[in-house]
């Protein structure tokens, strides 16, 4: 019997492209709309209200969190299946999907219930357990060649997300974080939340590219010519 082979080097390839694209489409959207929008104070409100009730182009930032969810669930599953191919473990690239597709429902769904529907918070907070993804990330890499540079990123982003979460959680430093500059925290958390996917796609594809694989067979879990 011939191997099972679930999906083209060059098929993984696009899709990584994608998952790189798409999210940064959607952050370009919520860029707009906060052009768009000369009375939001960066530093007391939350990004949220782009897309609230009265925001003067909320369809920008709505459309933004939609096409950054779409871009973390494809980013999920093509993640999986470039982990495993170039050597990853199964479990933990599995649990990233996870996280990554819960994270993208969240945004999709909270650009339905838009503040201040309660429900737009519950959906965003799916998007927490993304905090685990570059810890998971250097348990998927462990022993895999050629991700040196990649696990010392993920290592500081990892530990520049531990801090933010406490931070802002009022874990420790309690005053820190307050009325007046809650929204350049929330930025600046949503940047580092997020800001390591595109460099692991970035990695993913010249790896990928390196192999000159023209099939990925997850039956050997190997890149197969």
């Amino acid at each position: 019997m011939g191997e099972r082979v679930w999906l083209s080097a060059g098929r993984m390839r696009t899709l990584l492209v994608v998952g790189l694209v798409t999210p940064i489409t959607g952050a370009a959207l919520v860029l707009a709309a906060r052009l768009t929008y000369p009375g939001f104070n960066q530093a007391t409100q939350y990004l949220s209200e782009l897309g609230g009730r009265g925001a003067p182009d909320a369809a920008l930032f709505n459309a933004g969190l939609i096409l950054t969810g779409l871009g973390s669930l494809i980013v999920g599953g093509v993640d999986y299946l470039a982990l495993t191919a170039l050597g990853g473990r199964r479990l933990p690239a599995a649990l990233i999907a996870l996280l990554l597709g819960m994270a993208g429902i969240g945004l999709i769904v909270g650009a339905y219930f838009i503040i201040p529907d309660p429900r737009h918070r519950w959906a965003v907070n799916l998007g927490l357990g993304v905090v685990l993804c570059p810890l998971l990330l250097l348990w998927c890499l462990r022993g895999v060649a050629g991700f040196s540079r990649l696990r010392g990123f993920l290592a500081t982003t990892l530990a520049a997300m531990v801090a933010l979460t406490l931070l802002t959680h009022h874990m420790v430093w309690p005053h820190l974080v307050n009325d007046l500059n809650v929204g350049w925290w929330e930025t600046g958390f949503a940047l580092v939340l997020f800001g390591w996917a595109p460099v692991l796609q970035l990695a993913l594809g010249r790896r990928l590219v390196g192999t000159g694989a023209a099939a990925v067979n997850h039956t050997s879990r190997r890149i197969v010519a």
